[in-house]
C-alpha cells in the first residue's frame, strides 16, 4: 500500500507540474497571437538598456493590462493591449515603476 501511494506521488505530481507549465505556455502564445494582430490595439515601449521589464510587466498585468515581450529598434520593446483612453494610465504605471532618473515614457508610436 506504501508503495503505490509512492509511486503515484512519484509520477501524479512532476506529471500535474509539467500539465500546469504547458497550460500556462499555451496561454502565453494565444495572447502573444492576440496582441500581433492588426485589429488588435496596442501600445509598444521600448524598455531602456540595462532596465528589467519583468516589473514593468507585472505592475501592468497587476492593472489587468495584457502584455508581451517583443523586439524594438534598441533592444527589447514591452507591447500592450489597451484601449486608446488607457494610454495615460499605462503611462503613469511605467513611469512609476521605472527608476526615477530614467527618461519620459515614449510610446513606439508618438512623435519624438
Amino acid at each position: 500500500m506504501l508503495f503505490v501511494a509512492v509511486a503515484v506521488a512519484l509520477v501524479g505530481i512532476p506529471a500535474l507540474v509539467v500539465l500546469a507549465l504547458r497550460q500556462w505556455g499555451q496561454q502565453d502564445a494565444r495572447t502573444e497571437t492576440r496582441l500581433h494582430l492588426p485589429q488588435t490595439h496596442t501600445v509598444s515601449y521600448d524598455v531602456p538598456c540595462g532596465q528589467d521589464p519583468a516589473p514593468l510587466r507585472t505592475a501592468l498585468n497587476h492593472a489587468s493590462f495584457s502584455t508581451v515581450l517583443g523586439h524594438g529598434d534598441a533592444g527589447r520593446s514591452l507591447i500592450v493591449e489597451c484601449d486608446e483612453a488607457d494610454r495615460a494610465r499605462i503611462r503613469n504605471i511605467l513611469e512609476q515603476e521605472l527608476p526615477r532618473h530614467a527618461i519620459p515614457v515614449h510610446f513606439r508610436d508618438e512623435p519624438l
